[in-house]
This record gives C-alpha cells, sequence and structure tokens, in this order.
C-alpha cells in the first residue's frame, strides 16, 4: 500500500523476483506479514505514463482572427468573441474561449510604482498620530 515504505517495497521486490524467495520465506525475513507482501507484489512496478500530445481545439483555427481582435480591442469579452467566432463557424464552448483569451490577451505594461521627485523645499512629508491639539508641538506653515 502506500504506507509502505519505498525502501522495504524495493526490498521485497529484490527477494521475490531477484533471489527467488517464496512469499512465506520473504515475509519471515522482513517481519511482515504474508498479505502484505503479497499485496506488494501484485502491485508490482509502477507503470511508466505515455506522454501525450494534446489534442488540437477547435478554436486553433481561429486563432488568428481572435489574435486580430484581441490586438484592436483588448477588453473583448469573451462572450462576445464567441457571438463574432459562431458567425464564423466555431462550434465550442465559451470557457475553451476564455482559457484561451487568457493567453493571448495583450497585457498592459505599467510601471509598478509611482515615482515622486520634488526639488527641496517644495513638499514636506509628516505623519500625525492623535489629535492634533494633543501635540505640544506647533508648526507655522506659510509664514
Amino acid at each position: 500500500m502506500a504506507s509502505e515504505a519505498p525502501d522495504r517495497t524495493a526490498e521485497v521486490l529484490r527477494l521475490s523476483f531477484v533471489d527467488g524467495l517464496s512469499v512465506r520465506a520473504i515475509a519471515r525475513r522482513l517481519s511482515m506479514a504474508r498479505r502484505t507482501v503479497r499485496r506488494v507484489l501484485g502491485r508490482g512496478l509502477p507503470e511508466r505514463k505515455e506522454v501525450k500530445t494534446p489534442r488540437p481545439s477547435m478554436l486553433d483555427q481561429f486563432s488568428p482572427q481572435l489574435r486580430t481582435w484581441l490586438d484592436k480591442t483588448p477588453e473583448l469579452s469573451a462572450p462576445a468573441a464567441l457571438e463574432r467566432l459562431r458567425e464564423l463557424g466555431y462550434g465550442g464552448g465559451v470557457t475553451v474561449l476564455r482559457d484561451r483569451m487568457r493567453v493571448l490577451r495583450p497585457r498592459p505594461k505599467g510601471e509598478a510604482f509611482l515615482t515622486l521627485d520634488f526639488p527641496p523645499g517644495k513638499a514636506m512629508r509628516c505623519r500625525l498620530i492623535g489629535r492634533i491639539s494633543d501635540s505640544p508641538f506647533q508648526v507655522a506653515l506659510g509664514g
């Protein structure tokens, strides 16, 4: 099972396939239940999964048209694009279209921060905590 340690599983497999020991002998040697040994041997080696090539999408033939629409109007919604594509013969759903539009939509390139640049003496920054009337400090501005 999944609770079996990988090294114990490997040891059971080695004793069975390489050394040719029986289930009872493996169970005795590793202090395991025979049922556990049978379960590990029944599972055998994990099968390798084949890497599948992705299927072509129904939307592939419409991608160039969709890209031009998104270049002209990046705010185009998926239902609006779906209506346009239906006229061209698209028979798929809106979810596939939304996923494709998320990939094709141009990303805005804006700055992540705002840089403030003031000449000396033209700006002041202060943080006031509490009420101003309770402050022992007085600041005269504009004088």
